[in-house]
């Protein structure tokens, strides 16, 4: 068996060689041997960086901006960061405390050519987005979107099963799935959404209104993480 790209004698597809070739990330000026490593990288950058605070990592931005499906081809791009705590997930963040369970959430102050800005939570990660199916991609935007108005829990909300107190209570949809909501939903995208996964406009966007107009018949029940696993074994 030959390498299908330098003809090679090889066992599989490719030689070793190549298939290292193709694994290399390009950031900047800088090469990557594969996702592994700039991972590692990044981790690094995200514990030495401060919290709440606003701060500006180069190499942060320029993953951001080169990498992420949804900023790279445009004139809008990231010009500095603020990691958010648990605690300061406030406004129009707020959304985070449910998805996140406490963890910090990335935000992005993301600015055209024409000077208009503006705030947006943004993943760190996006080279891992790549090999994510377009139907997954939109699933999560319209999860996103509920849970930016979603009920809240508070100190007294408990499980709604075992009758337990737990900081990690969840919002389960009791009388109908958010994938089978989300299902009759992904019609109201374009053409080019559903080609591409990607979405800018997202507050007035009709799939999402369609999704909140779904929602207004859902019934709900705070669950504790062990109880809702127990009912959403078809999917929540």
């Amino acid at each position: 068996m030959k390498c299908i790209k330098c003809g090679k004698k090889c066992s599989g597809k490719k030689c070793m060689t190549c298939f290292k070739e193709t694994q290399i990330i390009k950031v900047g000026n800088l090469e990557f041997a594969n996702k592994k490593e700039l991972d590692f990288i990044i981790k690094q950058r995200i514990s030495e960086a401060p919290r709440n605070i606003e701060f500006v990592d180069e190499l942060l931005l320029i993953i951001i901006n080169e990498l992420h499906p949804r900023w790279r081809n445009g004139n809008t791009k990231c010009k500095k960061l603020k990691f958010l705590t648990w605690s300061n997930q406030l406004g129009d963040f707020e959304y985070a405390r449910d998805i996140y369970r406490g963890n910090f959430l990335v935000t992005g102050f993301f600015e055209d050519e024409n000077k208009i800005s503006f705030w947006d939570s943004v993943t760190l990660y996006p080279h891992h987005k790549e090999n994510q199916s377009v139907k997954h991609k939109l699933n999560l935007i319209l999860r996103e979107e509920w849970s930016r108005n979603a009920r809240k829990r508070d100190d007294k909300t408990m499980c709604e099963n075992c009758k337990t107190h737990n900081s990690l209570v969840q919002l389960h949809h009791d009388n109908i799935t958010f994938k089978e909501i989300a299902e009759q939903c992904l019609n109201f995208f374009s053409e080019e959404e559903r080609k591409t996964g990607i979405v800018y406009e997202r507050k007035n966007h009709p799939a999402v209104m369609e999704m909140n107009r779904l929602h207004e018949n859902v019934k709900y029940k705070w669950l504790c993480p062990k109880c809702h696993k127990e009912e959403n074994k078809n999917g929540d």
